[in-house]
């Protein structure tokens, strides 16, 4: 699954730990001419450490609610960098330019 950020948006996507996607440096990919991934990993909720599933691709800034805690927060807020445990459970933060 992946979640998508669109040219054109502000501000830095944060990611667990306190990495923010603009940290990432030469980490970035390039998948096809104007579509780069920008980080890989496992949504988890940044209050209570469980996983949050999704069943599409979603904007980075979709708000997002833990099935478990009820906390909530922009998608981007619960990215964990290459963490995951299946790979049902692993998403991927592309950046599409056009």
């Amino acid at each position: 699954m992946a979640f998508q950020r669109s040219y054109g948006e502000q501000g830095p996507v944060s990611g667990g730990g306190g990495v923010k996607v603009t940290d990432l440096g030469s980490d970035h990919r390039l998948i096809e001419h104007g579509v780069e991934q920008l980080a890989h990993g496992a949504l988890i909720c940044p209050e209570c450490s469980k996983p949050v599933p999704i069943g599409r691709r979603i904007p980075v800034a979709e708000p997002l609610t833990c099935a478990f805690c009820s906390g909530s927060g922009p998608a981007g807020d619960y990215l964990v960098r290459d963490v995951y445990d299946t790979p049902a459970n692993e998403v991927f933060l592309i950046a599409r330019i056009g």
